[in-house]
């Protein structure tokens, strides 16, 4: 049949394709299946035709480094990135189920604690990817996911490709241009309503300001007939008080919400922290309430026409031609791949197919502790003849569990013990502070294989808590001895930052004990 949906098909050797979930006009995003686990995935695939527009790979590739270098709770978790047979490039993520923020709200406005708690929850995900020198600057309910999670919802922050990275010795960003306006304008900041390029991250903070106001007071601060119009409302018009359309609400709620919108930006919060410390007081005791269950994943480009089904509704409908084309196919078969495609650019060739990885980022933080207590080097010389671990590494990217398995094998029960916890030291407080900061040792027990799962993908986890000691077990492929002791040093630490005074950790089988002496 000419033109065949991609539905059905095997990406990378890795995924099987599912149903069409949400289509733009640069990409279009799938369910989709992990052959080796059964995973349930959301695969987001740029169309084929824009496999040589260099602009669209690298918004595409900036997206896969903003949401998978920080490994938090609260930003939807990149699983994999790389490049399908005719050369397109795909995002593998997690598949959530839920509703969006904007969904919700387009059934009338939160209950004052539940707006706190989402706001509470997306400044933990702002936070840790602030830290990574990333700022969204497109934060909208579009974008703030409230996924269901058993009893729980969790807010996962989407759709980072527009964000802007900064790091030192950075180059110039040639995807955005002075004077041109980015974001969506109902939400943008007066500097970025101006065209201002040097941004910084309390752009997110005004954003979230506004959705704040929108969630408690019913309507958007800003309004004009045009987009021009809303632009220069938004530059030289006051908003209406929240106090004032919401007079019943805490006065002390509404100047939290009215520093986040401040029109200078020395005026708002220094960071996302600061202002999560203004919302605490106002936080409702229970936690949000679940949602309509609505199986959806982030929303891929919004370029298309306005008829395109929304990216948070049911959908029966697949892919026809226009995603994957059989005669493009041959065509790009036919020569070899362009440049941007270079292996490097993928995902590392050292993860085998089918098998346990690791992620980029837990490798990185394993080799920052050991040249922090060992000395710069170490790692370099003691990584030179295993494969996988003695070449470049990329946060993003994941590497052979095998490779990590055969290193840590080298060392010594105390010294992996020593380099789980150093490990934790490193990645934890960065990558998830937040998670970690006013809670129990328990709670984080509790999410102890979330954690697991955004490092591991290779083995299953469960834990089972009780009043002095949590048991975390693998199963399906689970990891080595050695590197169980290492991981248990980890989870020790994790603990530990959480609060718990002592920790005790033993490998027992495919267990992980960790005691909590009584004191």
């Amino acid at each position: 049949m000419a033109g065949p949906a991609l539905v059905g098909k095997v990406i990378d050797g890795r995924y099987r394709i599912g149903e069409i979930i949400g289509e733009g006009g640069m990409g279009a995003v799938y369910a989709a299946t992990v052959l080796q686990s059964g995973r349930k995935v959301a695969l987001k695939r740029l169309h084929p035709e824009l496999a040589s527009d260099t602009d669209a790979v690298r918004r595409f590739q900036r997206e896969a480094r903003a949401a998978g270098a920080t490994g938090h709770v609260n930003v939807v978790d990149v699983i994999d990135l790389g490049y399908a047979e005719d050369g397109a490039p795909y995002l593998a993520m997690e598949l959530l189920e839920g509703e969006s923020l904007a969904s919700r709200l387009s059934r009338g406005r939160l209950e004052p604690g539940h707006a706190v708690d989402v706001a509470l929850q997306t400044l933990s995900g702002l936070d840790a990817v602030h830290a990574h020198g990333v700022i969204h600057r497109d934060l909208k309910p579009d974008n703030i996911f409230l996924a269901a999670e058993g009893p729980q919802t969790i807010v996962k922050i989407l759709d980072f490709g527009i964000s802007k990275m900064h790091a030192p010795g950075d180059v110039t960003d040639n995807l955005t241009r002075t004077g041109t306006a980015i974001g969506t304008p109902q939400y943008m900041s007066p500097e970025q309503a101006r065209g201002v390029r040097v941004v910084d991250h309390r752009v997110d903070l005004y954003a979230l300001g506004v959705i704040l106001y929108q969630a408690l007071g019913g309507q958007l601060p800003f309004r004009g007939s045009n987009y021009h119009a809303l632009l220069q409302a938004i530059l030289g018009s006051e908003a209406p008080r929240l106090a004032v359309i919401a007079p019943m609400l805490d006065a002390g709620l509404c100047a939290v919400v009215s520093r986040a919108m401040s029109r200078r930006t020395a005026d708002r919060y220094e960071d996302a922290q600061e202002m999560a410390k203004a919302l605490r007081p106002f936080e409702a005791a229970t936690g949000i309430p679940t949602p309509a269950i609505v199986r959806s994943i982030p929303a891929p480009d919004r370029t298309s026409s306005a008829t395109r089904p929304s990216a948070f509704a049911p959908r029966a409908y697949v892919a026809t031609s226009r995603d994957w084309s059989e005669k493009r196919r041959l065509q790009l078969e036919a020569r070899e791949p362009p440049s941007a495609y270079a292996p490097t650019q993928a995902a590392p060739a050292t993860a085998a197919v089918g098998r346990p990885r690791v992620k980029g980022s837990f490798v990185l933080a394993m080799q920052s502790a050991l040249e922090t207590r060992e000395g710069a080097g170490t790692w370099t010389n003691s990584t030179k003849d295993v494969p996988g671990l003695s070449g470049m590494i990329l946060a993003v990217g994941w590497i052979a569990q095998s490779a990590v398995e055969r290193w840590v094998g080298t060392l010594s029960n105390e010294s992996l013990l020593l380099l789980g916890a150093d490990t934790a030291n490193v990645l934890l407080p960065r990558a998830h502070r937040m998670m970690l900061k006013g809670t129990s040792p328990r709670a984080v027990a509790e999410r102890l294989p979330d954690i697991h799962h955004r490092y591991f993908d290779g083995s299953v986890t469960e834990v089972t808590c009780g009043d002095t000691e949590h048991v975390l077990t693998f199963s399906e492929d689970p990891c080595s001895p050695m590197l169980m002791v290492m991981l248990s040093g980890f989870y020790a630490a994790t603990l530990r930052l959480a609060g718990a005074e002592t920790v005790e950790p033993r490998v027992e089988d495919e267990r992980i004990r960790l005691a909590i002496p009584e004191s």
